[in-house]
């Protein structure tokens, strides 16, 4: 078997994750490597927030059962860290690291400021490196908890993505 591509991936994440949404997840990942790998830093916190978005309306989704696919991140995260209502996921250590990270990759397309260090320099590059690695972290644990099918396919496809330094979708 070749390199996954974006069709395959899709269907090994549809279902659970609703078809629109795991499209969107998909590509947005795709968009994120690309860019970086073109050394396009600077739309990276605006392409990680939209990867948090899409993600947590994901979760929400698992955790619910309510289909919303334009629900705010912040009200997807309250009612992910909600003790008070019934959850559908069990683990919620997992959901708990979802939510972490994935509040800091949003968090920093409203609260990143440009903290320049020199008039040449902006911190676009390291800010990106920064989410791209929190995105591939969020991207692959949504395939090693939810990929349907062979799980040493889920192993290879995740290994494959962790392996490149270049987009391999």
């Amino acid at each position: 078997m070749g390199l996954i591509e974006r069709n395959q991936l899709i269907s090994k994440i549809t279902p659970p994750f609703e078809g629109i949404l795991a499209t969107q997840l998909v590509d947005e990942f795709i968009s994120m490597e690309r860019r970086y790998i073109q050394r396009d830093w600077e739309p990276s916190n605006l392409d990680g927030g939209q990867f948090g978005e899409i993600a947590g309306r994901i979760l929400y989704h698992l955790d619910s059962g309510i289909l919303a696919t334009k629900k705010e991140f912040g009200d997807c995260i309250k009612y992910l860290e909600n003790p008070h209502v019934q959850h559908l996921l069990i683990d919620r250590k997992e959901v708990g690291h979802f939510v972490k990270v994935l509040q800091t990759i949003y968090k920093f397309r409203s609260e990143r400021g440009a903290v320049h260090i020199s008039p040449t320099y902006s911190p676009n590059h390291m800010d990106s490196k920064f989410l791209v690695e929190c995105v591939r972290w969020s991207f692959n644990e949504f395939l090693r908890i939810f990929w349907k099918g062979d799980r040493e396919d889920a192993a290879k496809t995740i290994r494959e993505l962790l392996q490149f330094d270049v987009p391999c979708i």
